[in-house]
């Protein structure tokens, strides 16, 4: 789960990490928290939404008075935000964070995040702050340093002093960041958090500060993370409709901005399905994984998920069966129509445990437009198609 700016300087500002004065707005009344004089430097007024690139969509303003500051508030208070982040239909702004800008000299990149290729977490560093990382990465992956840590020694500062070294900060300055960079271990560490990411880190007059700040956390660690567990609670009133559905289902499900349904058992494989569609030229309009061992409601639960999306053009299936069977997909997408009635194309790809059967229930329950296929590619192109409009491939029809 990710948190909103102002959740993850909490965090930081409790673990020892300078962030900048500041106050959050919620509600209209909150406004009056922005007290004349409250900041003498200026005002920094940010939307807190879970996603990047706020700026550039409109969601940062700077202003030199706190009356400005309220206009800009209460601007942004309850508007739509769009970002490259967020999908096409945007998200509301729930709440504002008004931060005391900052005499800044320079910016820089620092980062903990979990690394899958060496099994560990890593610091990110790079000179190159106040950038989409992502870009910095793309264009010039050498501005970006990587130091691993070791969980059980914490971060050591013989680990990062070399690092530290090329961004060309005096004695002092490299010890304070030495120093942060070790505190920051210890949250990352100790809060069972899969990123955590300051950008900017400001070098000012006055030392290091955290400008902006994301925390993502692990949910299948919330037994033992009481405070995490509170954020989670407090922050599910801001989940879409259909993502609330998905939580109390026990599924995973992100929307994404396309118009082909996605249900599929096994992460893994739902990521390659949604690559394949994206190749045949369409968009994936979510991704959802029902897992190995989802019982008939939950299957069920996810069809009638799928189904009250009203942006779906075509549903594709892919259940690869294994522990899952595939009778039992076919039966619960036979109820799932008798709650919900199937008003796009489906196409399924259903190999494995079970699939005569599950051929044979579809067969006999004659779905409108639903067509069964035993390869993964013969199923992609078939739903891609219909959604282009220029018809399907060859297979097993219910109509």
């Amino acid at each position: 789960m990710n948190l909103f700016e102002y959740q993850a300087k909490d965090i930081l500002a409790a673990g020892g990490i300078p962030v900048p004065r500041s106050v959050v707005v919620k509600t209209p009344r909150d406004l009056a928290k922005i007290k004349d004089g409250l900041f003498r430097s200026g005002y920094v007024v940010k939307a807190q939404v879970a996603a990047g690139g706020r700026g550039k969509a409109g969601g940062v303003k700077l202003v030199k008075t706190a009356k400005e500051a309220r206009v800009a508030a209460k601007a942004l208070l309850g508007s739509m935000l769009t970002t490259h982040q967020t999908g096409g239909a945007g998200v509301k702004v729930e709440s504002v964070l008004v931060a005391e800008k900052a005499s800044i000299v320079k910016e820089y990149y620092l980062a903990i995040v979990l690394s899958r290729k060496r099994g560990q977490p890593v610091f990110l560093l790079s000179a190159s702050g106040g950038m989409e990382i992502e870009e910095v990465a793309e264009t010039n992956p050498s501005a970006l340093i990587e130091v691993p840590i070791d969980p059980w020694l914490k971060a050591q500062s013989h680990h990062l002093r070399p690092a530290i070294s090329v961004l060309g900060l005096t004695p002092d300055q490299a010890n304070e960041l030495i120093a942060l960079a070790r505190k920051l271990a210890v949250i990352y560490l100790s809060r069972d958090l899969f990123m955590l990411e300051i950008n900017p880190l400001a070098l000012t007059p006055k030392g290091f500060l955290a400008i902006d700040a994301k925390i993502s956390f692990d949910e299948n660690a919330l037994f033992r993370q009481a405070d995490n567990n509170s954020l989670a609670v407090s922050n599910e009133v801001l989940l879409g409709r259909l993502e609330k559905k998905a939580k109390k289902l026990g599924v995973a499900y992100v929307p994404v901005d396309g118009s082909i349904g996605c249900l599929v058992n096994g992460a893994g494989l739902a990521m390659a399905t949604m690559d394949l569609i994206a190749g045949h030229g369409q968009r994936p309009a979510n991704f959802l994984d029902v897992g190995g061992g989802a019982n008939r409601d939950q299957v069920q639960g996810a069809f009638e998920l799928l189904l009250a999306d009203k942006k779906l053009k075509a549903i594709l299936v892919n259940i690869f069966g294994g522990i899952m069977r595939c009778d039992l997909i076919a039966e619960a997408l036979i109820e799932a129509d008798k709650r919900v009635k199937l008003s796009v194309p489906l196409v399924a790809r259903l190999l494995g445990n079970n699939v005569d059967q599950a051929r044979s229930i579809l067969a006999q329950a004659k779905l409108a437009d639903v067509e069964v296929h035993g390869d993964l590619e013969t199923a992609v192109r078939c739903v891609c198609a219909k959604v282009a409009g220029s018809g399907g491939a060859d297979g097993y029809s219910g109509r």
